[in-house]
């Protein structure tokens, strides 16, 4: 078959042709985005007025961060009977704000203090600390019983609203200018590429933004939609960036470099990793989590081993070996995929983790089957990746895998540790019905996990079955705008 090779000078007039029309065309997107903005900022200034709706009560909490001497927390320690108690209670409370620069991020913060027991021993001032002291089998105690804890939350806050409102304003705003940034720069530059791009991303981390922020208290819990807004910010200058380099030329000869990146961060959390209190998983490499940026290394390597021997497997059959209605390219190139389906598997019993082993095998599959313009051998090696999951059920290794898919088949009576997560979760996401309870209006604050695992029952609940279908729209277009590219 004859193949049609294009000049380097003829590649590039044809990009510059095109990055000119992108130029005088790209206002569409700007449209859009403006639109998308507009929606997204709705649904914001409701999540907003839900979790400044407060009912009166009585006695309005303390600001803890505007306390200025430790004697003005007794009021809120009455639950404390002994007065040595409280004093000291109050004392140590006190020195903890001053330690974090007179603020606290959460009240669970003062829930976190552990005095040490020998202090505690040592002073005969006190009563029921020092008596908890005596029975504790550990090195520090609670400053405060969880029951000691339930009854002073109510109390107090670490925030008002004005402080709160400052930050919500700050970072919705920094969302969108970061946005709108990012199209002004790839307009003047000529950037290509769909229009759709920023405005379908602006909706879907809009959505995210938004259920952060109704996530959490916002006068006595951490304001979890800052460090969210700040990697959607990070996240648009990171795009930016990576929009001036041409990844063509610059990686062509070392598409091998990702994938040794990618796997000395795989070796590294084998090792190295931990998982959550209870799970054998190993997902944390210290204080991050090298998944996501493994994933992103090995679609760099994958992208430039396939454009380089993509005409190879269309063209070239196998002929050594054939399989009936299956058509296989030479073995030196369908080996990649036996190897990439294996080394998919065998990270997944290392790490102990079924998502990211699934998700680098689904990539890896999809890829080849593009390269390839066909889909029968990706199928098959898919059927295997499932195949040795398994088999990993059946043999009950790895123990969280296999917990998980326990609770999957049976959410209403299984005996694994965390195993009601999934019935909160459908209990969530039944109450929420078509059209949900309203943007900040749900009791997501009970859904195990609900800011990680469990974020889609949350939405479910405020955003119904119609928010459901939307965000999963919206990675429906952004998967198909991928696929065209």
């Amino acid at each position: 078959m004859a193949v049609t090779r294009s000049t380097p000078q003829s590649r590039e007039a044809s990009r510059s042709r095109t990055r000119t029309k992108i130029t005088t065309t790209r206002a569409p997107e700007l449209i859009w985005l403006i639109l998308a903005g507009i929606i997204i900022s709705g649904a914001w200034w409701l999540v907003y007025s839900a979790k400044i709706r407060r009912p009166e009560s009585p006695a309005p909490p303390l600001n803890v961060s505007r306390v200025d001497r430790a004697e003005k927390l007794y009021p809120v320690l009455a639950v404390i009977q002994s007065p040595a108690d409280r004093e000291f209670i109050a004392r140590r409370i006190f020195d903890a704000i001053a330690e974090d620069g007179g603020t606290l991020p959460n009240t669970g913060a003062i829930a976190r203090i552990r005095p040490a027991r020998a202090d505690l021993m040592g002073d005969r001032k006190l009563d029921d600390l020092r008596k908890r002291a005596e029975e504790a089998k550990t090195n520090t105690v609670g400053l405060l019983t969880p029951a000691q804890f339930a009854q002073l939350k109510p109390q107090i806050i670490v925030r008002d609203f004005a402080g709160f409102k400052r930050e919500f304003l700050l970072w919705a705003g920094a969302i969108l200018v970061a946005f709108v940034l990012t199209n002004l720069v790839w307009t003047i530059r000529g950037f290509t590429g769909p229009l759709a791009f920023l405005p379908l991303l602006l909706l879907l981390t809009g959505i995210g933004f938004a259920l952060m922020v109704a996530l959490r208290d916002p006068l006595r819990d951490t304001m979890i939609f800052i460090p969210f807004a700040q990697g959607v910010v990070g996240g648009c200058l990171l795009m930016l960036l990576a929009s001036f380099v041409n990844w063509e030329s610059t990686t062509a000869s070392y598409s091998f470099v990702p994938l040794l990146g990618a796997i000395v961060l795989s070796l590294a959390l084998i090792f190295f990793g931990s998982g959550p209190s209870g799970s054998d998983a190993r997902v944390n490499l210290g204080p991050f989590q090298p998944v996501e940026v493994i994933k992103i290394l090995l679609v760099f390597f994958l992208a430039g081993y396939f454009s380089k021997r993509w005409p190879l497997l269309r063209q070239l059959r196998e002929k050594r070996f054939v399989i009936p209605g299956i058509e296989l390219p030479p073995l030196e190139y369908a080996a990649p995929v036996m190897i990439g389906v294996g080394l998919a598997v065998v990270f997944f019993y290392l790490q102990r983790d079924l998502g990211p082993a699934l998700v680098f095998a689904a990539v890896f599959l999809t890829l080849y089957a593009i390269a390839r313009n066909r889909a029968p051998l990706a199928v098959i090696g898919m059927a295997t990746l499932l195949g040795g999951f398994l088999a990993g059920y059946f043999l009950g290794t790895p123990k969280t895998v296999h917990d998980r898919v326990s609770m999957w088949l049976s959410p209403w009576s299984n005996t694994v540790r965390g195993g009601d997560q999934v019935v909160h979760s459908l209990w969530a996401m039944a109450s929420g019905g078509p059209l949900g309870t309203g943007p900040g209006l749900g009791e997501s604050d009970v859904i195990p996990a609900g800011y990680t695992d469990l974020i889609v029952s949350v939405l479910g609940e405020e955003w119904g079955f119609l928010g459901i279908i939307t965000v999963y729209s919206i990675f429906a277009l952004l998967i198909w705008l991928g696929l065209r590219v």
